[in-house]
């Protein structure tokens, strides 16, 4: 799956990039009992975080999401940008167990 999106990734994303192994988990709060893919990919590039922000929602839109999906327990895709110039964006999804065994693979701890 990861490399389906990253195909979907227009050519100005592409920078350096490395992935960590691809786990699949039990959805949290939702009804949907259907397993999710989780992997964590580092980045260096020298789009702006919004820029980058925008594309990424364009590659999930390309891979089939729908804004409403959510409401209905329906996740095709969803890429968030968790840490951007050593700035915590998303730290609930950093402390999810799959998380850190994932990290690590790239050689990051989560504190």
């Amino acid at each position: 799956m990861v490399g389906v999106l990253c195909s979907l990734l227009p050519r100005q994303v592409w920078g350096v990039w490395r992935f960590s192994r691809c786990v699949l988990t039990e959805p949290i709060a939702m009804s949907n009992p259907a397993l999710f893919a989780n992997a964590v990919a580092e980045l260096h590039t020298s789009l702006e975080l919004e820029e980058l922000r925008r594309l990424l929602k364009a590659v999930e839109a390309m891979a089939g999401r729908c804004p409403a999906d959510k409401a209905v327990g329906r996740v095709v895709a969803d890429i968030d940008i968790l840490v951007a110039d050593g700035r915590v964006l998303r730290q609930a999804d950093l402390g999810r167990p799959y998380m850190a065994p994932l990290l690590d693979e790239l050689g990051y701890e989560v504190l």
